[in-house]
């Protein structure tokens, strides 16, 4: 028999592969002030307090409308099952049917619309952050960097 495997030797990127000897879960630096940074993001992003208000009504909405669906069913279950000894109640059957659909349709705009409004929001937020970003270090003098070391920028 032949052996297939390739050779060994050192591999690519150095010891553990090319992300490194812990690979990609390995330990992840910490921020200095998480707090901070979080109320910084949360000023930052004020100006979409309303539109996030908008998009958190719309997705308890959608929520309450999923939960309520199962509710429905069992009572169309329980009307079937009842209608299999005697007769279906079929207008019944029909207004549960019709109810069901309509508030599954609904849940489903309205988790749609919620998400559309949380991307548009989350792309704004990071167009921004990159925009000032750009323009801070366009800002920083040349000296600046000729200063510094590769990772203190």
């Amino acid at each position: 028999m032949e052996n297939n495997r390739p050779p060994q030797g050192p591999r690519p990127g150095g010891p553990g592969g090319p992300m490194g000897p812990k690979g990609p879960g390995g330990p992840v630096e910490k921020p200095k002030d998480f707090v901070g940074s979080l109320k910084k993001l949360a000023n930052y992003s004020k100006r979409y307090n309303a539109a996030m208000a908008v998009a958190l009504l719309l997705a308890i909405i959608s929520s309450l409308f999923t939960l309520i669906g199962p509710n429905k069913l069992s009572e169309l279950t329980d009307l079937i099952t009842a209608g299999m000894m005697t007769t279906i109640d079929v207008e019944a059957v029909t207004k549960i049917v019709t109810f069901l659909a309509t508030i599954y349709i609904l849940g489903l705009i309205f988790g749609y619309v919620q998400g559309v409004i949380m991307a548009t929001i989350s792309q704004k937020i990071s167009y921004n952050l990159r925009e000032n970003l750009i323009s801070k270090i366009n800002n920083i003098p040349l000296s600046y960097f000729d200063t510094r070391s590769y990772g203190d920028t």
